[in-house]
């Protein structure tokens, strides 16, 4: 099994190493750092919708797995196409014709999906609306 690094982007753009480990519990713990960090404060459930401040990004392709891997130093936003527990193949986001999920966490037992202004789910790595946000995301090491 291939081993991963967890890591955040924070609204700075400074990147940091959260944790190490295997694939699926990374992607757990990206997930439940994201729902943490916009659940558990004192906003409303409503002030919640509106006040979110972090994100982990969902892949899904019409065939195989994929994993979101961040911005490289080139400023793009890349990916990982899972062929195998020990094979990734490095993808440029701007390249994956797949859909892009961005979750927020747990609000009212459902799983919560950021959506813009006019509630439209946001499906681009580069909306303008994710601007300003801490994201997590898994690098392959």
């Amino acid at each position: 099994m291939v081993k991963c690094q967890l890591c955040q982007r924070n609204e700075y753009g400074e990147t940091s190493i959260i944790e190490t480990g295997d694939l699926e519990g990374m992607i757990d713990k990206g997930k439940n750092l994201a729902h943490s960090d916009n659940i558990d404060n004192a906003l409303t459930a409503e002030e919640k919708r509106r006040n979110w401040t972090s994100y982990f990004v969902e892949l899904e392709g019409d065939s195989g797995e994929y994993l979101y891997a961040g911005i490289d130093g080139h400023g793009d936003h890349t990916g990982y196409e899972i062929k195998s527990d020990d094979n990734f193949d490095l993808l440029l986001m701007k390249n994956f014709a797949g859909k892009v999920k961005i979750y927020l966490g747990v609000l009212d037992r459902e799983e919560w999906y950021a959506t813009n202004a006019h509630k439209k789910p946001i499906d681009k790595i580069d909306s303008y609306d994710l601007n300003d946000k801490d994201f997590y995301f898994i690098r392959k090491i």
